[in-house]
């Protein structure tokens, strides 16, 4: 049953619990006995159907992480796919008519998916999974072409830079691809406590609510600028090994940032980071801040814990500062032999994952202090990743003409938001 069906229910149901309670409440009554199994059965559908909404948003979830299945064939032909090709065959009016083979296909599979995602675009779409089944290592492909050419001399003067670790997805986040139109994620909060009463008092009602988190597009756009001669000299692997590089951990980079420090979408069209959400756990060191405690690292697990919250992808985040700085505090006392992050008891922080990416900021402030850092601990799976379409190229040949640089621009569409808040906690004030 999709999920349209699944709400259509959900609200019928819905409308007929509170005209039968409205109506009693008119008559200024309680329920008659038959009145309450009623209200109880619809109650009990309401929960189901609740509980099957989110079943089905997990399971689409999952399906989303799965890129297409291909056969030895479609692999091997894939795998001929090459961006510095791509990025000189393209007209400079962004036609996909000038592109041939591989290339071609994959922009027209690119541009459907746009076109199916409602995504307006005067450039030329690449699908995600282009990217993310190509993996890049020194050895990769027949002839280096899969990242190979990594391992050189830079020969072309187009030398990488150096980017954040990207974490989130190995910590456990859910992400969603290949999206249509905006997601609603609803959810049960949890209403009055049942109390006990005596053998013929009125029961308390349960009056639990919901709640819904919601996920629609943000434009991440990047440029970077390439001169003609490489275009027209360089080798192909090589360029494209940089290309590609570079622009999928920009946009990695930014996207992760924007999850943890996000500013909000009103002002600065970006989702509202973890840091900013709310209702998760807060854990604070001091009215100015201060040295991470082993205690703050306790207090981050209770956080989640107290709300039950406290299962699934269970880890923590932070930078290189925290981690540094926990190595050389004492775990309980001044005088304990072991440190809160020590080597001796692997590679666990208080028996926990951890992860460490300098897209958590040290750049945070507290009352009069400033360079404060931040660490962030809970069920990654609740922090759902979504992407419309893939990476968005528009190609500039003119702007930069007397220069001889062609610009490459590249964007995605993405938005980020934990579904259940209570999964989560952070420490937004560690001096380190």
């Amino acid at each position: 049953m999709n999920d349209k069906k699944l709400k259509e229910m959900r609200g019928a149901t819905m409308e007929k619990l509170d005209a039968l309670f409205e109506s009693a409440k008119a008559e200024e009554r309680n329920l008659k006995p038959e009145e309450v199994e009623k209200a109880e059965a619809m109650q009990k559908e309401v929960n189901d159907i609740d509980r099957q909404i989110e079943v089905e948003y997990r399971h689409a979830a999952q399906q989303a992480k799965r890129f297409p299945e291909f056969s030895s064939s479609e692999k091997a032909e894939v795998a001929k796919f090459s961006l510095a090709k791509f990025l000189r065959q393209i007209d400079p009016n962004n036609r996909t008519d000038t592109l041939d083979g591989i290339e071609r296909e994959l922009a027209d599979e690119g541009n459907r998916e746009a076109r199916e995602a409602g995504l307006g675009t005067k450039g030329i779409m690449l699908p995600q999974w282009a990217f993310e089944t190509r993996d890049m290592t020194a050895t990769g492909g027949s002839g280096g072409e899969q990242g190979g050419m990594t391992v050189q001399t830079d020969k072309y003067g187009l030398l990488d830079d150096l980017f954040n670790r990207s974490v989130l997805g190995q910590a456990g986040a859910t992400i969603l691809t290949n999206l249509v139109g905006n997601i609603d994620i609803p959810r049960l909060v949890k209403g009055t406590e049942p109390s006990e009463k005596a053998e013929n008092a009125q029961a308390t009602e349960y009056t639990a609510t919901t709640a819904q988190v919601s996920l629609s597009p943000n434009r991440l756009p990047t440029v970077i600028e390439v001169s003609n001669q490489l275009l027209k000299q360089s080798n192909e692997r090589a360029l494209q090994t940089v290309v590609q590089r570079h622009l999928s951990s920009y946009l990695m980079q930014a996207m992760q940032k924007a999850a943890l420090h996000g500013r909000g979408k009103t002002t600065y069209y970006e989702p509202t980071g973890l840091a900013s959400v709310t209702g998760i756990g807060s854990v604070a060191i001091g009215t100015t801040g201060g040295a991470p405690t082993y205690a703050a690292i306790v207090d981050l697990q209770k956080e989640v814990a107290i709300d039950d919250a406290d299962m699934g992808a269970l880890a923590f985040i932070t930078n290189a500062k925290v981690e540094a700085k926990l190595k050389t505090v004492a775990k309980i006392s001044s005088t304990d032999s072991f440190t809160v992050l020590d080597s001796r008891m692997g590679t666990l922080l208080d028996g926990k994952r951890y992860f460490v990416t300098n897209s958590v900021s040290s750049a945070l402030t507290k009352s009069s202090s400033t360079g404060l850092s931040a660490i962030f601990y809970g069920n990654w799976r609740d922090l759902w990743i979504a992407q419309w379409g893939g990476i968005e190229f528009l190609i500039n040949p003119y702007s930069k003409d007397d220069y001889g640089l062609t610009r490459i621009n590249a964007s995605v569409y993405y938005d980020v938001a934990p579904v259940r808040p209570v999964s989560f906690a952070a420490c937004l004030d560690i001096s380190a």
